[in-house]
């Protein structure tokens, strides 16, 4: 007979599909079954989620462009993804590049290029070979192509390398990254916001933050950020003497009998005097 069944609930709002279920067992527990499951999210890209090609040339979505507005060549193409070439002298990736001109080739051809490393081509030259076969197609030999503006119409003055190249999609997401707050729970002890995404807690708003608030002239912002979203809290204190009241009991007064107990608090209520709460 299995063990009572335990069941963790699936806590998440956002829309889903389940992509598989596992059944497992364990070695060392035969009667010991799980279920382990995949869920597949299905999202578009927004601005700022991180894509990156097989050469670590990572970087994130900044514009999302209409089809119509994008540039075009003598063909029709479109390209998907615009990339800053100042992208690739500090990175030094020149593996993509010699991709996208093998990538070019290959789909001219209809054929799959051997992509192996450290592969040796004719004359230790890997642009001048893929370069040529480019040519046979009436290509430029550097990959180069005439592209026309999708906004004005236009041809853009300037050589554009265009090509194919295998790009993924990254983990990083701004759906699972973005945090904002105002108010929320906050810990028991400091009384300062919780951390965490999940638990809805507060980003912590440092000196260097701070520093920037007082540059642009904002130095009220802070008593908003520092103090009413984040330290506020409220406390008893004696008008004769001025010092905050504790809720700390002394362990050897909670001993004492249930009467003494009482006995005690009606004697400290009536020589410690009023006392009014204070921000």
């Amino acid at each position: 007979m299995l063990n009572k069944a335990k069941f963790t609930s699936f806590k998440d709002s956002e829309a889903a599909r389940v992509e598989s279920v596992r059944l497992m067992g364990d070695e060392k527990d035969p009667n010991h079954v799980s279920v382990g499951y995949t869920i597949r999210y299905p999202r578009n890209p927004v601005i700022g989620d991180k894509f990156s090609s097989r050469h670590g040339q990572k970087g994130v979505l900044s514009v999302i462009w209409p089809q119509e507005d994008m540039p075009f060549t003598e063909t029709g193409i479109t390209p998907d993804i615009i990339i800053n070439p100042h992208a690739f002298p500090s990175r030094m990736t020149i593996g993509m590049l010699i991709e996208s001109l093998a990538g070019k080739g290959g789909s001219l051809n209809g054929e799959f290029i051997d992509v192996t490393p450290f592969e040796k081509y004719e004359d230790d030259d890997a642009v001048d070979y893929y370069g040529r076969e480019l040519v046979k197609h009436g290509y430029n030999y550097y990959g180069n192509e005439v592209m026309y503006s999708g906004i004005q119409g236009e041809m853009m003055k300037v050589d554009i390398y265009m090509g194919l190249v295998y790009y993924q999609r990254l983990r990083h997401m701004v759906s699972d990254k973005s945090q904002a707050r105002a108010t929320g729970p906050y810990d028991v002890l400091t009384h300062q916001p919780v951390k965490g995404r999940k638990k809805m807690g507060g980003i912590r708003f440092g000196e260097m933050e701070r520093d920037s608030l007082l540059a642009h002239g904002a130095s009220f912002c802070l008593n908003d950020r520092l103090m009413k979203c984040s330290d506020y809290s409220e406390g008893y204190v004696c008008c004769k003497c001025g010092s905050i009241l504790s809720t700390y009991l002394n362990r050897k007064i909670l001993q004492r009998s249930g009467h003494e107990l009482n006995n005690q608090f009606k004697q400290g209520a009536q020589n410690t005097g009023s006392f009014a709460i204070t921000e």
